[in-house]
């Protein structure tokens, strides 16, 4: 039986500008432009073995800077509309929240499954805390581990970026790997996809070490794809 995923958080539309080597304060010449849905639309796009149902906390705007050469990404964010979120969901085995920092009415969330939350700002955490508490797994990108040194939960944080993934467990490193990173590729949606691919293999055996390793070399082969494919 397919695992059943419900999808929380906004509809993410991105613009999203890919340039080669971005030099800041001079003209660029654009590879490509796209658009397309982004968000928890990154992992149900990308990641084909689960089967989900998109539950949306309002719009939002994206425009998105991939710097190829570099392989990193900046984004801009302007919000469109906000919709209240109802306690009761459609029936699932897991519940995933992207991302809990941009989601108005995030404390009307209640999910009735195990759940995980992503963030994507550095926004102070103390305000989530309960909601982290309770939940089952955390993502965030490593750069902003700094927002955890006073957050001292049971709850797993994993946090990731191209060359590690730590995880943060009590407030002390329980595991972590390195990675070698991938050059020239558009990274954009990487944590989602890695985070799809984490749940996954989580949910099967509660391994945290091999989900780990299996979701960053899932992750890899749909980033690769992703960049010789031009999208």
């Amino acid at each position: 039986m397919v695992m059943k995923v419900n999808l929380i958080g906004q509809t993410y539309i991105d613009h999203i500008f890919n340039i080669d080597d971005v030099v800041y304060g001079d003209t660029n010449k654009l590879d490509n432009v796209t658009s397309n849905l982004g968000g928890i639309y990154n992992i149900s796009k990308n990641v084909p073995i689960m089967d989900y149902n998109h539950i949306t906390t309002g719009k939002t705007e994206a425009t998105i800077i991939n710097d190829i050469k570099k392989s990193i990404r900046t984004s801009f964010t302007r919000r469109i509309s906000n919709v209240i979120i109802f306690e009761k969901f459609p029936h699932a085995q897991w519940t995933h929240i992207a991302y809990l920092d941009d989601i108005e009415f995030y404390n009307k969330i209640k999910p009735q499954t195990p759940y995980s939350i992503d963030f994507c700002t550095t926004q102070d955490r103390i305000p989530y805390l309960e909601i982290m508490k309770n939940s089952d797994l955390i993502f965030d990108s490593r750069e902003r581990s700094y927002l955890y040194k006073s957050i001292n939960i049971d709850t797993p944080i994993i946090l990731h970026e191209p060359n590690r993934i730590d995880c943060i467990i009590n407030n002390e490193l329980s595991c972590s790997i390195d990675i070698e990173p991938i050059k020239n590729i558009s990274v954009n949606g990487a944590g989602d996809i890695f985070a799809g691919y984490f749940i996954f293999f989580y949910y099967k055996d509660h391994s945290l070490i091999d989900s780990m390793k299996k979701a960053s070399k899932k992750t890899k082969i749909i980033l690769k794809g992703i960049r010789d494919e031009k999208i």
